[in-house]
């Protein structure tokens, strides 16, 4: 089953999926473990952030003391983007067409828990296989943003499909996830993926919004931490 939905313009217009589309989505990311939303988030305001965190992380790496460690070894470090009302819209962590994907595999109520993500720096080395959980939990899913067109040039993510079911590798084929600006990657948190080589000169940004499904059984779990002017966005 393809992986992909481009929504059509009718239907970002509307800001809801076709109940074809919906049902595609659905099954795609439950059966693959991933799914990529083409074209769904307003591309000005992503570069806009690209531009932030490039900002930042120029003034980052001007500081020994904080370049040194781990991740200068492997290239891949974790990222933590501004919390505030200009950098977090509606768009951006509740998009409704991602939403309504999102909805449709985890239940009705679900809990946005973090957001973060990663830098891919230049010249990076690959990473191996892993998963973000140690064990299978289909409660949760991680909605990842990357920040401008990202495929084989600059590290795109590198993914098995299946393998949340299973969490083994096997004798399955590895596909990267190229995407193009405005695009969004949906995938189970346990299915194994890893940080390619980013053989550019510049560093690779991706956000990642961790989403967890809610019900009376279990105890809930606490959103995360907003600039209180963005916090009415939960």
């Amino acid at each position: 089953m393809n992986s992909e939905i481009k929504p059509s313009r009718r239907e970002c217009e509307r800001n809801s999926l076709s109940a074809a589309n919906l049902l595609h989505g659905v099954e795609a990311l439950k059966k693959n473990g991933y799914l990529i939303v083409r074209d769904v988030l307003p591309r000005e305001h992503l570069m806009r952030l690209k531009g932030i965190l490039d900002s930042e992380w120029n003034a980052f790496i001007q500081s020994p003391p904080a370049w040194r460690g781990g991740g200068k070894i492997i290239g891949h470090l974790g990222l933590i983007p501004p919390k505030t009302d200009d950098f977090i819209t509606p768009e951006i962590l509740c998009n409704p067409i991602v939403q309504s994907i999102v909805n449709g595999v985890l239940g009705e109520v679900v809990c946005i828990t973090g957001i973060g993500g990663n830098v891919n720096m230049a010249n990076s080395v690959d990473q191996q296989f892993h998963s973000d959980l140690d064990c299978p939990q289909t409660d949760k899913l991680m909605v990842n943003i990357p920040l401008g067109d990202v495929d084989e040039r600059n590290g795109s993510l590198e993914l098995i499909s299946g393998t949340h079911m299973s969490g083994a590798t096997g004798e399955q084929r590895s596909l990267r996830a190229n995407t193009a600006n405005g695009d969004v990657i949906i995938r189970f948190l346990h299915l194994q993926h890893r940080g390619k080589r980013n053989p550019s000169r510049h560093p690779r940004h991706m956000l990642g919004i961790w989403q967890t499904a809610m019900s009376a059984e279990r105890q809930k779990t606490e959103p995360f931490s907003l600039a209180p002017q963005t916090a009415d966005l939960l």
